[in-house]
């Protein structure tokens, strides 16, 4: 439950080696690769001199751009010419890439295939012309009409209005017209014209929007009325070589996969490559790897090529790429880690705060959305996502589910009726949020306020692990700021409940602790011994100071008073379905009662669900992350095959 410790591997191999070892590394291990080609530019490749690195460190003045020796585009060609004409997806086989395979008969077959419907289909845009004749019930001498001397013809579709439109003007039209018959709501007309005024007739037929239909020489002794036959025979004919290639593919799946994926492997390893710089003799590489995978990424390498390898943590590397960010959390947690990421990317030196984020939110939507039916529905909804969909939020519903279950079970609220489970269970352990409002809605602040104090721990930690001393001692939420907070709550603790806490002591600390947050700048500067106390000027300073410390105040006194709302939503939620009660005894009888029951549970797990989850996330970004959350990393992206 960490973010996951990343070192830095440069290597340096003979460049012939590059491709098998690359290969093993992408598809057997989580690398991210790094430009080494600009880090050699730059002069910030870090490798060890030694003797036996001489000759490599002298090449790195003549590294420029590497060029993958892949059949990325062959093998992509031949894939495309395999697929062609079918909606066949092949997968990545990973275990078929040390296969050989023979696709020669494979691609026999299917060019026969592809040969024989090709013809198919030009017979068949051939002959519907003529079945549009045999649907008319005509049968036109194409042959002799096609043969006149003085006369040419043309037949196509016109639409009715435009038919009407000639129809009117018929003795002012350069050719003879004859109606064959309706096809598709289309009148389908036949014009003969003498050849001599072929262009005005085209002009006409412009303006009416003719179709021309086009009948092929090569069909024109063809008997109409047969073509419907024909046409269904070579519908059925094509059909069956379709289903004879899907099935010649099914029987290949193995090695079309094989081949798929080879050509993803190689097309990535392509693109890789202009992260990779080459000399004379050598090629050079660098990579993000976890921590405890260096040792076998080492011996892998070593194993299949004379490599120089160096590895260097995070703190040798900052200077020229920041770590990326991987978070590692167990199965109970990791379904939180999107909502993590949705904020923003942790950095890669704080503490990981999924666990954290993980329980507190838990916590807070099962308090705002307790009821042991509705969780119920959700953590199935969710397991329904996961296991249908294989959806990734499923299993941040079923955590959810799970929490609004628990919290339900001790409201007794199933399905929103109360004292149903009590009648069952028998046990006086049940709590109504109706009848304790004031309870409840302190015992919110009071959450709430503990999660503050947590994430000001959290804060402080993530200062020292960023190495920002004056931060964690003097910042508004390093350790100035959570005694600040803790003295402020102490004042106002007799305000609440009935103890008595010393003002002498806890105003005194208040002061202290706001003064050194004020005075942070110019005590962290005296302490680093720089030359000036100010950054700017001492009245610049003064004012933002006054305004930053109460904005410090009030975003406290806002912070805790924003968890009033998790025993406001407790309280709605029990509300909301008390004002569906009563909708079904303003209906009356039991098919009002039990339409409102499941009405009114829909809309509360969709719409009220849905501001629980919102409101939740809201107190989860503003009011805590902001103490302690530093973000602005970079997610570990691992060089990986992709379907897509």
């Amino acid at each position: 439950m960490a973010i996951e410790k990343m070192k830095m591997l440069n290597i340096v191999l003979p460049k012939q080696d590059v491709y098998p070892v690359l290969r093993q590394v992408s598809l057997k291990e989580r690398v991210e690769m790094i430009d080494a080609q600009r880090a050699i530019d730059e002069t910030s490749f870090l490798l060890t001199a030694t003797v036996e690195n001489a000759e490599v460190i002298q090449e790195l003045a003549e590294v420029g751009a590497y060029t993958m020796p892949t059949d990325a585009d062959r093998l992509s060609d031949q894939l495309a010419a395999i697929l062609v004409g079918t909606n066949w997806k092949p997968t990545l086989d990973v275990t078929s890439l040390d296969k050989t395979y023979d696709y020669t008969e494979l691609e026999q077959q299917l060019t026969s295939y592809n040969l024989r419907l090709a013809a198919i289909e030009q017979e068949r845009q051939a002959l519907r012309p003529y079945a549009i004749l045999a649907e008319l019930g005509m049968d036109m001498p194409l042959d002799r009409m096609a043969q006149m001397e003085y006369l040419t013809y043309r037949v196509g579709l016109i639409h009715p209005a435009s038919y009407q439109r000639l129809r009117l003007n018929a003795e002012n039209i350069s050719a003879m017209f004859l109606r064959l018959g309706t096809y598709r709501r289309q009148e389908v007309c036949l014009f003969v014209y003498p050849k001599i005024l072929e262009t005005e007739t085209e002009r006409i037929l412009l303006s009416v929007q003719f179709d021309e239909i086009v009948f092929d020489p090569m069909f024109y002794a063809i008997d109409a009325g047969t073509t419907p036959t024909r046409l269904r025979a070579l519908r059925a004919e094509a059909e069956e070589i379709s289903r004879r290639k899907e099935s010649l593919l099914d029987l290949h799946k193995e090695a079309i996969d094989g081949l798929f994926t080879k050509a993803k492997l190689d097309k990535q390893l392509e693109e890789v490559a202009a992260m990779i710089g080459q000399s004379e003799n050598f090629a050079y590489l660098s990579m993000w790897v976890p921590a405890d995978r260096v040792e076998p990424i080492t011996q892998m390498i070593r194993s299949m090529s004379e490599a120089i390898i160096g590895a260097y943590g995070s703190a040798e590397a900052r200077s020229i790429e920041h770590a990326p960010t991987s978070l590692k959390n167990n199965r109970l947690f990791r379904p939180f880690e999107s909502l993590v990421l949705m904020y923003d990317v942790p950095n890669y030196h704080e503490l990981d705060p999924t666990p954290f984020f993980a329980i507190a939110y838990t916590v807070l939507f099962g308090a705002m959305f307790g009821d042991l039916g509705q969780g119920l529905i959700i953590l199935l909804a969710g397991l329904l996502m996961v296991h249908k969909w294989q959806m990734a939020f499923g299993g941040l519903l079923v955590r959810l589910g799970a929490a609004s279950m628990i919290f339900g079970f001790f409201y007794d609220s199933l399905f929103g009726f109360e004292h149903v489970i009590s009648a069952i269970v028998g046990w006086p352990i049940f709590f109504y949020p109706f009848e304790n409002t004031n309870l409840v809605l302190i015992a919110a602040i009071m959450v709430g306020l503990f999660l503050l104090i947590v994430g000001y721990g959290y804060g402080i930690i993530n200062k020292y692990k960023l190495g920002d001393i004056d931060g964690m001692l003097l910042g508004k939420t390093g350790l100035a700021g959570l005694i600040l907070f803790l003295s402020l709550l102490l004042s106002l603790l007799p305000m609440v409940v009935d103890v008595s806490v010393p003002s002498f002591i806890t105003w005194p600390v208040v002061i202290i602790s706001a003064l050194l947050i004020v005075l942070k700048e110019p005590i962290g500067n005296a302490l680093r011994k720089e030359d000036r106390l100010f950054d700017q000027g001492l009245g610049e300073f003064l004012t933002e100071q006054l305004f930053e410390l109460i904005e410090t105040f009030l975003s406290m006194f806002s912070n805790g008073l924003s968890f009033i709302r998790v025993g406001a939503f407790t309280l709605s939620h029990v509300g909301l379905f008390v004002a569906f009660h009563t909708l079904a005894d303003m209906i009356g009888g039991a098919q009002g009662a039990v339409s409102m029951a499941i009405v009114g549970n829909l809309l509360i797990i969709v719409l009220e669900g849905l501001v629980v989850f919102i409101q939740g996330l809201r107190l989860m970004y503003y009011e805590l992350f902001s103490k302690y959350f530093v973000g602005q990393g970079r997610r570990f992206k691992a060089l990986k095959l992709e379907e897509k």
